[in-house]
């Protein structure tokens, strides 16, 4: 039982943030491998998550009981996720090859037609090449970041924004090593965090300007 209390994390009662438990579904029908990216909610109130293999999963009965957690298997076959950003009512899902669009046409809660928002044009073939996060501006602009460190992209470690149409993309930033976070604040502001590695004792985060 991955969700044993000896394999959690105890937390002293003081903690600054409240904790909650949600199971995930480790024994699925699809014998799937459940390693969680990135997490989103719907209007409605659904969890949503994507997974390093590529799949996308819903959970209902998220309330203050967490009691009666069912989940859904939404989508699947897409290229490493590590970011998703519900818009309009709508899915985006951030892959290394760009941002998808998942429909569900007939309403059966399953994604019938993956829609091709943006296309990367510098996917990298290293293992470590993600594209991490999903955020917008007050204007709708998209935005996420490629890391750069033992990638062959052509502009490595950058901050990538995409019009709110998905018809234009620039490279607003770069010199990043791994930029494994992202975040837009209500006033346009936007900060990068990023890694760097075992020689440094210290992170930063980022303060993105012109």
């Amino acid at each position: 039982d991955k969700m044993a209390s000896g394999k959690l994390v105890k937390l002293p009662k003081d903690y600054p943030y409240a904790v909650d438990h949600i199971s995930l579904p480790f024994n699925n029908a699809y014998n799937a491998w459940i390693r969680p990216t990135s997490v989103a909610f719907t209007q409605s109130g659904q969890l949503l998550i994507t997974t390093y293999l590529g799949d996308v999963w819903m959970a209902t009965g998220v309330d203050s009981a967490l009691k009666n957690i069912t989940w859904q298997r939404i989508a699947t076959g897409l290229f490493e996720p590590m970011g998703m950003k519900v818009i309009r009512d709508r899915i985006y899902v951030t892959s290394r090859n760009g941002i998808t669009i998942l429909n569900d046409l007939n309403n059966d809660g399953e994604t019938d037609y993956y829609e091709n928002f943006h296309s990367d044009h510098d996917v990298s073939a290293f293992f470590h090449a993600f594209n991490f996060g999903l955020e917008t501006d007050s204007k709708g602009n998209l935005y996420y970041v490629k890391p750069g460190q033992y990638t062959n992209n052509r502009d490595p470690g950058n901050v990538i924004r995409v019009s709110a149409d998905g018809k234009q993309w620039e490279s607003i930033a770069t010199g990043f090593r791994v930029n494994n976070g992202i975040t837009v604040t209500p006033d346009d502001r936007i900060f990068v965090s990023d890694n760097q590695g075992n020689w440094t004792p210290g992170n930063k985060i980022n303060f993105i300007k012109k």
